[in-house]
């Protein structure tokens, strides 16, 4: 009687020790959707969940496609949300490829095929949806809106935050490794995340998209990806996480691409926003890129504890070997500083005309109101230039200091110098030319003006050189 008990006794503690937390059973659901990004990749959002509403998450899952003459491609999603697995296909030749989605679960697994016609015949930037158990009358429809698995919300309370806040660090750098190849940029993020974050671009001019691609975990916090963009644009970059959303601006190609490839650029740091587009020195100062990878098995996001902390990134000065380079500027900018330059211009060109017109007629009012109209559109152009329009964010040039740590910055001050003695000459030629009719006045004006223009005219290629 006693062995007896004793059996029982055993027998409920191994029932014990093998029953789950919290079992889901093998009741998956699925659901897949494709885009097909600017560069002809293809983009795969899986989500896969159990019929109870919760994510499966720290599953194993590939996608694998089989194509015209037996041709084979395949890739391991990468979890960027609980439950939320993002993959990319490059597929060689067009055609229709039969894709298959397979999960490996703890609780266990499944798949799904469907086909792929390549390119798709909506187009790049379209989302579609391939599989859905719960709704499978959607298969086959295109997304309308913002797509719920490529772009989740935030629901996790632990990894709630602000987009780019102080208690949430993050850091992205960007990476030109080839001046052969300047559209094709490696972009490293080191961040506190339980998950990869994915990164998104759309190209303002050209309205293409590309993403959202998932970054590899290197280890140590550290994220990295490589993306290939297929046109010269200004692109908006979105570095999505599950505590919030980076964006920056990515001007391509780099205007002096040929001397900053090589050269990791901060685009994004919230530890440090002053270090924002500086240029270090090499691939080696660089806490992301320089960083060893991890000999260990990389993250997949399927732990909940997050990831280590990164690297404190250096502080980046000209003493330690960065090139500090301004800011990216928003297409809206750059258009604004553009119309701005070329009012500026046209003014003076005004300028030569009414010094010419006194010169040749005398006395003539229309050529005197000519001449003043012009001076004075050219100082008020030049003002918000100098506020507004210089390689430094406002007040601009009287951030004098900052602007000769700049590389080429003390060239650019050397030529505003000059034209503000150019300036100044065409202002007292013009003056005297009004009161005196002097051929040496009318000389001296437009020697101040020619001046004055020569002097714009290096101040903007100072700044493009340096992509200031």
């Amino acid at each position: 009687m006693r062995r007896i008990a004793l059996l029982v006794i055993v027998a409920l503690a191994f029932v014990v020790r093998a029953a789950p937390g919290h079992a889901h059973g093998e009741a998956f659901t699925l659901a897949v959707e494709s885009l097909q990004n600017a560069d002809a990749s293809f983009g795969y959002g899986i989500a896969l969940g159990f019929e109870d509403g919760d994510p499966a998450e720290g599953a194993s899952v590939r996608l694998e496609a089989v194509g015209p003459g037996g041709r084979q491609v395949e890739e391991t999603a990468v979890e960027t949300a609980p439950g939320v697995y993002i993959g990319t296909l490059v597929y060689p030749t067009n055609g229709l490829w039969r894709v298959t989605v397979t999960f490996d679960h703890d609780e266990g697994g499944g798949s799904a095929t469907f086909d792929e016609i390549v390119p798709v015949p909506a187009g790049s930037g379209v989302v579609t949806v391939k599989v859905d158990s719960e709704q499978p009358e959607r298969e086959g429809a295109t997304v309308e809106g913002a797509s719920a698995i490529f772009a989740p919300s935030a629901t996790d309370d632990s990894e709630a935050g602000p987009d780019v806040g102080v208690d949430v660090p993050i850091r992205v750098e960007a990476l030109v490794s080839d001046e052969v190849r300047p559209l094709e940029v490696r972009y490293g993020v080191a961040a506190s995340l339980a998950r990869p974050p994915t990164i998104r671009a759309v190209g303002e001019r050209s309205g293409l998209s590309l993403g959202p691609l998932p970054l590899a975990p290197v280890g140590d916090g550290r994220f990295v990806a490589d993306v290939s963009f297929p046109d010269a644009d200004v692109w908006t970059v979105t570095i999505q996480t599950a505590r919030g959303t980076a964006t920056f601006t990515e001007n391509l190609p780099w205007p002096h691409y040929s001397i900053e490839a090589g050269h990791p650029k901060v685009k994004v740091d919230s530890h440090d926003p002053g270090s924002v587009g500086e240029l270090l020195h090499d691939v080696e100062a660089s806490p992301i890129f320089g960083a060893s990878p991890d000999t260990g098995s990389p993250a997949t996001g399927t732990s909940d504890a997050p990831a280590a902390s990164p690297p404190t990134p250096p502080p980046a000065s000209l003493e330690t070997g960065a090139v500090v380079i301004d800011i990216d500027s928003p297409a809206e900018v750059l258009r604004a500083q553009v119309l701005w330059r070329w009012a500026h211009l046209t003014a003076i060109a005004a300028w030569v005309l009414g010094v010419g017109l006194l010169l040749a007629s005398g006395d003539d009012r229309v050529a005197s109101w000519i001449a003043a109209v012009a001076v004075a559109g050219t100082v008020g152009t030049g003002g918000a230039l100098v506020l507004y329009g210089a390689p430094v964010t406002y007040p601009g040039i009287l951030r004098w200091n900052d602007l000769a740590e700049r590389l080429y910055g003390a060239s650019y001050e050397a030529a505003f110098v000059l034209k503000m003695v150019a300036v100044a000459l065409a202002i007292a030629g013009t003056v005297a030319l009004v009161a005196r009719r002097s051929r040496i006045a009318a000389f001296a004006a437009l020697a101040g003006i020619g001046g004055a223009a020569a002097a714009v005219t290096a101040m903007v290629q100072f700044h493009l050189f340096a992509h200031l």
